[in-house]
């Protein structure tokens, strides 16, 4: 079996955005072809509240979610892709070799959102990362 594909997504607090993303990214990969982890910069210690109970929603296990630091991942340099979900994620990351790809994807933070908002606001998350996910598999599979 060929070495999995390592995907890193990172955020400041490694609560919300890049917890989401990798269980997106997690469910996408029904072939096993990749390894997904999430950190963060500073990370809040908890698994935000809203992505708990979108997860539940969708019937999604995240039981093992933890918030976790950079520092306590592989290293940087293992990863094929890292990509950062926020600006304050992306001046925060050290510096990567050339081989690894990193990227840029700023999506609003849904922490703030109350009521039907909030649900509507992790929708547009779920939906907004599963697009540009899958299409990063795909990229990354074609080498």
């Amino acid at each position: 079996m060929a070495r999995p594909i390592k995907v890193l997504f990172v955020c400041v607090a490694n609560s919300c955005r890049s917890q989401m993303a990798e269980v997106v990214a997690k469910r996408l990969d029904r072939e096993g072809n990749f390894y997904f982890e999430s950190a963060g910069a500073m990370p809040a210690g908890i698994v935000d509240s809203g992505v708990r109970e979108y997860a539940q929603s969708k019937g999604w296990d995240i039981s093992g979610q933890r918030s976790k630091s950079l520092d306590e991942i592989l290293p940087l340099a293992e990863f094929d892709a890292v990509v950062a979900l926020c600006a304050e994620a992306c001046v925060s990351l050290p510096a990567l070799p050339k081989s690894t790809t990193v990227l840029q994807w700023p999506f609003a933070d849904p922490t703030g959102s109350v009521g039907v908002c909030r649900q509507a606001a992790y929708e547009n998350l779920h939906r907004e990362l599963e697009e540009k996910i899958t299409a990063l598999m795909q990229m990354l599979k074609q080498g």
